[in-house]
């Protein structure tokens, strides 16, 4: 009988807790009547991104109601607020405070006055990118940067495709014949975004041959690996971390040597892509960094590198070499599907035109780079003093370390303020 009364009692409070719950949903306020307020109509956005405000802050309120609160009212004021974050563009303008040149999660190099400029005035209309003028019929986009390339490299031919990624993928796919690409176990690396070499290279549909063991691999391993199924030989350079201690690396030179020794192409993924002489790599103390010039002299048939790390251009992924293996690459099924467009090959082409006439140094990067100390001392201090301005804020110049970032250089520090 306990029992009994003890259930009808908890029932007649579900019920009229129920009963409660249903009185303040029917408060809660209607969109089409949210829509006709003063304040809601003032806001600067278009009607749909304020409707879906709008059901999204009533979706809320009845989610609390659920759980308990009696809040039928919508704060107008946070109500704007929504609508300026939702109407906002995603990728937006920033400050980087970080003390890393080359940040990744903030665009890496930003591009210089001249590719911008040109940038605005081919998107603004139409223009050749797949369209010889000269010869007055159809040409092909991918002429436009190999030229400059293969002027400042020395290479036989170059191509380009949307990132790093992509120039090793198209690479091992155009090159690897679905034999064996021998590479060392040391050089088996994971990149940001778990980008991981050895899955790459198993979509491209080589097979990855691991040769020696993480801290040793000798010219004679890559020699003892190569049989009638191997198609490559590759050298991946590790620009996210290094290692030191009891360790010994096979140099490009050696690989290069033996590949040619064996009729075999040799791939080089070098990662950052420095185009700039050795007087400007020990000025700027990035000497230890490999050039591209380094990787061609060594033998390499194919150099894959970014566009947007030290290179300071867009993001691209650079393919120079022999005239075989990129004539390979450029016919592969898989370059409809990763290349460029008319944007990317435009700030390329300026970037790489500015190594031309003045070794780079008119690009961001290389400023950033060369920028000396006293100078950088000068800045944080006159910012210190601007930034008096905001009472909440107390800001001081003080010394500290930065980096080069974007997979680059990862050990190296830089005296900055």
């Amino acid at each position: 009988m306990e029992l009994w009364s003890g259930a009808c009692s908890l029932a007649l409070i579900m019920m009229r807790f129920v009963s409660s719950q249903s009185n303040t949903f029917k408060k809660l306020p209607k969109i089409d009547e949210l829509l006709k307020l003063e304040a809601v109509q003032a806001l600067k956005a278009p009607r749909s991104i304020v409707l879906s405000v709008l059901r999204e802050q009533v979706a809320s309120l009845r989610s609390a109601i659920k759980a308990g609160s009696d809040m039928t009212e919508l704060n107008l004021d946070e109500t704007k607020r929504a609508v300026e974050r939702k109407w906002q563009p995603s990728i937006r303008r920033v400050l980087n405070g970080t003390g890393v040149v080359l940040h990744t999660n903030l665009g890496r190099a930003p591009l210089w006055g001249k590719a911008l400029s040109e940038i605005e005035m081919l998107a603004s209309g139409y223009c050749s990118l797949e369209y010889d003028v000269q010869k007055g019929k159809r040409g092909s986009r991918h002429n436009h940067a190999s030229s400059w390339l293969t002027l400042l490299t020395g290479a036989e031919d170059a191509v380009v495709v949307n990132n790093c990624a992509a120039a090793v993928l198209l690479a091992l796919a155009a090159c690897g014949n679905k034999k064996e690409v021998v590479v060392s176990r040391g050089e088996l690396i994971e990149i940001g975004g778990s980008f991981r070499v050895p899955e790459v290279m198993d979509m491209s549909g080589a097979r990855l041959r691991e040769i020696g063991t993480t801290n040793k691999t000798k010219i004679s391993d890559y020699s003892n690996a190569i049989h009638e199924g191997t198609g490559m030989l590759a050298k991946i350079h590790r620009s996210n971390f290094e290692m030191v201690g009891f360790i010994e690396e096979t140099s490009m030179k050696e690989i290069g040597e033996l590949a040619k020794e064996k009729g075999l192409p040799f791939m080089v993924d070098l990662g950052s892509g420095v185009l700039l002489s050795k007087h400007l790599t020990q000025k700027m103390g990035i000497h230890m960094e490999p050039t591209l010039h380094d990787a061609l002299a060594a033998g390499a048939s194919i150099v894959c590198f970014s566009g947007d790390k030290i290179l300071g251009g867009p993001q691209a992924g650079v393919l120079v070499g022999s005239k075989e293996a990129i004539d390979k690459c450029r016919h592969h099924p898989l370059m409809r599907a990763l290349r460029p467009d008319k944007l990317v090959l435009a700030a390329l082409e300026s970037t790489l035109r500015n190594y031309i006439e003045n070794e780079g140094q008119d690009l961001p990067v290389m400023k950033m780079l060369s920028t000396p100390l006293e100078s950088l001392r000068e800045t944080a201090n006159r910012w210190s003093e601007e930034a008096k301005a905001f009472k909440a804020l107390k800001v001081i110049a003080c010394p500290m370390k930065s980096k080069m970032g974007g997979g680059t250089l990862p050990t190296l520090t830089f005296d900055s303020y």
